[in-house]
């Protein structure tokens, strides 16, 4: 029988979406302490891949519509369609700073 996972919760509760993540991927304590170790390597690079990232997904009108939809805690203007949305829109530069 398969584990349920409650879709509320995973959405919610970053605690509940971390541990269900831990046991779909299998981490270990071991995993965890790599990725904290390499995560303090990372840092500095993070604001450049986040850019790279978002201007990747801006290039495909079906990642691009995505963006046009209200999610979680943006409560700013949304743009009507797709030729309105940036790279430097406000929905955007919200959505960078909160990865």
């Amino acid at each position: 029988m398969a584990e349920h996972i409650d879709s509320t919760s995973i959405n919610n509760n970053l605690r509940y979406r971390f541990e269900y993540l831990s046991k779909f991927l299998n981490f270990t304590n071991d995993d965890i302490e790599m990725l904290n170790y390499f995560g303090q390597i990372a840092l500095p690079f993070i604001p450049t891949v986040v850019d790279t990232l978002f201007q990747k997904l801006l290039e495909f009108d079906i990642t691009k519509k995505y963006f046009l939809i209200r999610h979680f805690s943006y409560t700013g203007t949304l743009p009507i369609n797709e030729t309105e949305l940036t790279f430097q829109s406000e929905q955007m530069a919200f959505r960078r700073s909160t990865v």
